[in-house]
C-alpha cells in the first residue's frame, strides 16, 4: 500500500510540474537556466576542489571534474570519490553537494518534461478548442508571429500554424504565446487527416492565412487544403482566405462560385498593396481637405509621392482612389529617376488613370538641387507627401532633410513614409509620431469589412429572398473589391458632411437636399477613381451601341439577356465613367433599350444614404 502510495504522489508531482512548465514556460525557463548554471559551476568547483586533494595528477582531476559534472544531470554522483577531502566532511558542505545535485536534476527533468508537455499542450488546446473557430496560419516568420500574437489576444478562436520548416521556433515560446504549431506531413499536405486532427468538422468555420514569403507555396496550401475540404463537405460558407501572392491567379483557382467549389470569402493581396490601403486608412486623404457646411471642398489636395516601385505604385493608385472631392481639385507628382525604367507594366495597365488625374512625374533625385527648387515652387501648395522608397534608413534621412526644410522656412506639411515594412507618421521635428506594422488583425482580419462590403453589395443587388451573405458568395471578386473601397471610403464621406461615426450612430444623418448632391458626387467622382485604377476606360457609344445589339437580341431569343450593356469585365471599358453631369442621359437610354427603370444617380446616393445601416452591422 506504502509503494502505491508512493507512485501516486509522484505521478501527481509530476503532473502537477508538467502543468507548471506548460503554464508558466518563461518562469520554467529561468529557473532551468539557473539551475544548469549552479550544477555546473558548483560542480566543477566542487569535483574539482576534491579531486586536486585526492589525486596525485591534476589533469586528471580536470577530467574528473569534467565527467562526474557530466554524470550529475542523469542521477548519479561521485561524492564518494572525494568524501576523504577536508572541506567534504562539513555537514553544511553536504547539505551544498545535494542541493547541486538536485539542480542537475531538476535541469534534466525539466528538459525531458518541456519535450513532453509541449506535445501534450499541443493535443489539450486542440481538444479544448474544439468548438471555437480555427485560424490556420500557413508559415512561419516574424511577420506571421506577429499576427499570430494579436489574433491569440483577440481571443477570436484557436492559433495554429503550419510550416515544415519552423524548427527554429522555439517551443517554450511557442506555448508562451499560445499558438499550436505543426509540422507533421499531414498538416504540410493538408490532408483530411489534419482535418480531423484539428477538429474540424461541418459546423465550425476555418480561416487560412497564407503568409508565407513564397507566394507560389501560399497558393499550393491554399489549393491542398481546399481539396480536402471539398472531401470533408465543409461549406464554402464557413471558409475565409486571406493570401499574400498573386490576384489573379489566387482567385481563379481558389474563390467559391455558384458553378466551382471554393472559400466563400478570400482576400488576395501582396505587401505593397497591403501598405498602400494602410497608407490611406490611418492618413486618408480627406484629412487634408476643409469642406463647408454642404460638404463641398473648399481646397484643393496636392500629394508629393518619392519613389514609385511597387509600394509607390500601389500608393498612387490608392491616393488617387480616396483623393476625390467635390469642389476641389486633385495633383500627384511623382519624383523618381528611374521612371522610365521601372513604369512599363503600370502604364500598359494602367495608363488611363494617368491620363485621366493630374499626375507628373519628375526625373531627378529627392536628395537633389531639382528637388529642393520643386519644394519651393510648390510649398504653398502641397498638402501631403508620401515617402515610398525601398531603404528604411534613406526614407528617414529624406523624411528629415524634407521637414527640416521647410521649418527653416516656417511651413509645416505631413509627411508619411510607405514601405513594406509598415507606415510612419512623422512628427513636424523630423521624429516618427505613430508607425502602423503590416501584419496586424487589422490590415489582414477582413471580417468586419466585408460585412460592411456585404450589407453594400446587398443592396445593389436587391434578390428577393436572398440574404446579404448568399448574394456575397454569388459575388464576383471584381465586384467585392468594388465595394469594399466604397466602404473604405465611409470615413471620408461623414467628414464630408461634417459629422463623426458616433453621430451617424446615433440617427444624426439628417442631410440638406444640397449635402446629398455634393456627397453623391464626391461617391462618383470616387467610383470613377476605383475603375481607372483597376484598369478601367470609359466605354464609347459605339462599344455601347453594340453590347446593345446584343442585348436585344438575347432578350428575343432567350427571354432574358446575360449581357451588361454597360460595363465589358474582359475590355475593361465601363458607359458610366463619364462627369456626374451625363448620367442622367446614360440612366434614359439605357431604360428604354431595357424596359427597367435605372437611374445611376441615384445608385450614388444610395451609397450616401444606406451608411447608417452600414456602420451599425458592427456595433
Amino acid at each position: 500500500m506504502g509503494f502505491l502510495f508512493s507512485i501516486l504522489i509522484t505521478a501527481a508531482v509530476f503532473f502537477l510540474l508538467i502543468l507548471f512548465l506548460s503554464a508558466n514556460p518563461k518562469v520554467s525557463k529561468k529557473i532551468t537556466i539557473i539551475s544548469l548554471t549552479i550544477a555546473v559551476v558548483s560542480g566543477l568547483l566542487i569535483y574539482g576542489y576534491g579531486y586536486y586533494i585526492t589525486c596525485d595528477n591534476i589533469f586528471l582531476a580536470i577530467l574528473k571534474a569534467i565527467f562526474s559534472v557530466c554524470e550529475s544531470f542523469v542521477g548519479n554522483n561521485n561524492y564518494n570519490d572525494i568524501s576523504a577531502a577536508p572541506l567534504m566532511q562539513n555537514e553544511w558542505m553536504q547539505i551544498v553537494c545535494v542541493f547541486v545535485q538536485l539542480c542537475a536534476l531538476y535541469t534534466t527533468a525539466s528538459a525531458v518534461i518541456n519535450t513532453f508537455a509541449a506535445k501534450a499542450l499541443k493535443r489539450f488546446r486542440l481538444w479544448f478548442s474544439r468548438f471555437k473557430k480555427i485560424n490556420l496560419i500557413y508559415g512561419v516568420n516574424n511577420d506571421s508571429l506577429a499576427f499570430g500574437k494579436e489574433l491569440i489576444a483577440k481571443k477570436d478562436g484557436i492559433v495554429i500554424f503550419v510550416d515544415k520548416n519552423a524548427q527554429l521556433i522555439n517551443t517554450a515560446d511557442i506555448n508562451e504565446l499560445g499558438y499550436v504549431l505543426l509540422t507533421d506531413s499531414h498538416a504540410i499536405h493538408a490532408d483530411c487527416k489534419f482535418l480531423s486532427k484539428i477538429g474540424l468538422s461541418k459546423n465550425r468555420k476555418l480561416s487560412l492565412y497564407a503568409l508565407d514569403k513564397n507566394s507560389n507555396n501560399n497558393i499550393q496550401y491554399a489549393t491542398k487544403l481546399l481539396n480536402s475540404l471539398e472531401l470533408k463537405n465543409i461549406s464554402p460558407s464557413h471558409l475565409s482566405l486571406v493570401l499574400i501572392g498573386q490576384e489573379e491567379i489566387a482567385i481563379t483557382q481558389l474563390q467559391y462560385t455558384p458553378q466551382k467549389y471554393g472559400y466563400g470569402f478570400v482576400t488576395v493581396i501582396n505587401e505593397a498593396q497591403m501598405a498602400a490601403r494602410l497608407l490611406t486608412a490611418k492618413y486618408p486623404p480627406c484629412n487634408t481637405i476643409v469642406f463647408d457646411k454642404n460638404g463641398k471642398a473648399t481646397n484643393d489636395f496636392h500629394a508629393l509621392l518619392i519613389g514609385f516601385g511597387h509600394v509607390g505604385q500601389a500608393a498612387l493608385k490608392s491616393i488617387v482612389m480616396n483623393g476625390q472631392f467635390e469642389g476641389s481639385s486633385f495633383k500627384l507628382d511623382v519624383v523618381e529617376p528611374k521612371t522610365s525604367k521601372i513604369d512599363g507594366n503600370f502604364t500598359a495597365q494602367y495608363g488611363y488613370a494617368l491620363n485621366q488625374y493630374n499626375v507628373s512625374f519628375f526625373d531627378f533625385d529627392a536628395r537633389s538641387r531639382q528637388m529642393y527648387d520643386y519644394l519651393r515652387q510648390n510649398v504653398s501648395s502641397l498638402s501631403y507627401i508620401v515617402i515610398s522608397i525601398g531603404s528604411e534608413n534613406t526614407g528617414n534621412e529624406l523624411a528629415e532633410e524634407i521637414i527640416s526644410f521647410f521649418n527653416t522656412i516656417g511651413k509645416q506639411i505631413p509627411v508619411y513614409k510607405c514601405t513594406k515594412q509598415g507606415v510612419d507618421a512623422y512628427n513636424f521635428d523630423g521624429t516618427v509620431k505613430h508607425s502602423y506594422s503590416l501584419y496586424t488583425t487589422e490590415t489582414l482580419c477582413s471580417n468586419e469589412l466585408d460585412e460592411k462590403a456585404m450589407l453594400l453589395n446587398h443592396k445593389y443587388q436587391n434578390k428577393v429572398g436572398n440574404t446579404p451573405l448568399q448574394n456575397w458568395m454569388e459575388c464576383d471578386y471584381f465586384s467585392r473589391l468594388s465595394c469594399r473601397a466604397a466602404t473604405d471610403f465611409i470615413p471620408a464621406i461623414i467628414r464630408s458632411a461634417g459629422k463623426n461615426e458616433s453621430d451617424v450612430c446615433n440617427g444624426e444623418w439628417n442631410l440638406t437636399t444640397e449635402q446629398i448632391e455634393n456627397l453623391s458626387k464626391t461617391e462618383h467622382l470616387r467610383w470613377c477613381a476605383f475603375h481607372y485604377c483597376m484598369g478601367f476606360k470609359q466605354m464609347d457609344s459605339a462599344e455601347f451601341d453594340s453590347r446593345a445589339k446584343i442585348y436585344c437580341e438575347q432578350l428575343e431569343k432567350d427571354g432574358r439577356a446575360t449581357i451588361r450593356i454597360n460595363k465589358d469585365m474582359v475590355a475593361r471599358t465601363h458607359a458610366c465613367l463619364i462627369p456626374w453631369e451625363e448620367l442622367d442621359e446614360l440612366s434614359k437610354k439605357e431604360s428604354i433599350i431595357t424596359g427597367k427603370e435605372i437611374n445611376y444617380k441615384q445608385m450614388d446616393t444610395d451609397n450616401i444614404m444606406t451608411i447608417p445601416e452600414i456602420l451599425k452591422t458592427n456595433q
